[in-house]
């Protein structure tokens, strides 16, 4: 008998255990920076004629004013490739991704040229 409360004792802390262990399924998984930027438009705020973004989810690009399309793909640590309609191809480093700004650099300009948008229109 005293046996069996040892183990009926046992079973339950690993019961307890195991069920503490285990990830709740109503936990809420925050946006990554890829996720954040797409289905958005994004205004070149100040205004330094980089014209609105919008990033698809399937790929594609649109900016207006200028107007132009394209296609992007994620490369390694935040960056993008931009291959433009017209075939010219142009590398993004994200500077910084939140849920209503973003900062990019285009690696063929001059480093200081950070570019910034956000998702409130002016």
């Amino acid at each position: 008998m005293k046996n069996l409360n040892f183990i009926l004792v046992i079973l339950a802390i690993s019961i307890i255990g195991f069920s503490a262990c285990k990830k709740k399924t109503n936990e809420v998984t925050p946006p990554t920076k890829h996720e954040m930027l797409v289905e958005k438009t994004w205004y070149n705020v100040p205004n330094m004629g980089r014209g609105n973004h919008f990033f698809g989810a399937d790929g594609t690009i649109l900016i207006i004013s200028p107007t132009w399309s394209g296609t992007y793909v994620w490369g390694p640590n935040d960056s993008m490739t931009v291959i433009t309609s017209t075939g010219a191809t142009v590398n993004w480093w994200f500077k910084s991704i939140t849920e209503t700004t973003m900062e990019y650099w285009p690696t063929n300009e001059a480093p200081q040229n950070i570019y910034k948008f956000t998702t409130v229109k002016p």
